[in-house]
């Protein structure tokens, strides 16, 4: 594979992203259960536009329905700067995430998206339940945090 100034651009934007989870965990002011929930939420974000991009989470990277995940990324994006960041917005923003990544893999399973996928539908299948997991253990982690 050959990649081109953009792709190098995209992986540099990604690494720095894990790196501001790293600075997060270690200098930000809140509870241990708020961080390690920041954290799960922007490797989470991380690893979606990742294999969306590079592999495809539903079928080939070329498969339309893939974009479909940006909008749950989307959604933690605009759900966290609308809730400020708190601990009680992030988790709702977390579990909306969560109900949207099983939504679109249920889709996919039951409309055959990627169905020409070698591993179909075991592939889409991990990958809900990868991230969707993801999603809830960075809103339980939130949940702790408000408690704290």
């Amino acid at each position: 594979m050959n990649w081109s100034i953009g792709d190098f651009i995209v992986a540099g934007v990604l690494l720095a992203m894990l790196g501001v989870a790293g600075l997060i965990f270690v200098r930000l002011k809140r509870p241990i259960s708020y961080r390690l929930g920041f954290v799960a939420h922007i490797i989470g974000s991380v690893l979606v536009f990742w294999a969306g991009g590079a592999v495809g989470l539903i079928g080939d990277a070329d498969n339309p329905a893939n974009l479909y995940y940006l909008v749950v990324l989307l959604v933690g994006v605009v759900g966290g700067v609308y809730g400020r960041f708190s601990p009680e917005a992030m988790k709702k923003t977390l579990l909306i995430m969560a109900i949207m990544q099983v939504a679109i893999g249920s889709s996919a399973l039951a409309l055959g998206w990627g169905s020409e996928a070698a591993k179909w539908p075991w592939d889409v299948i991990a990958a809900t339940l990868a991230f969707a997991l993801i999603w809830l253990l960075g809103a339980f982690f939130f949940r702790q945090a408000e408690k704290a």
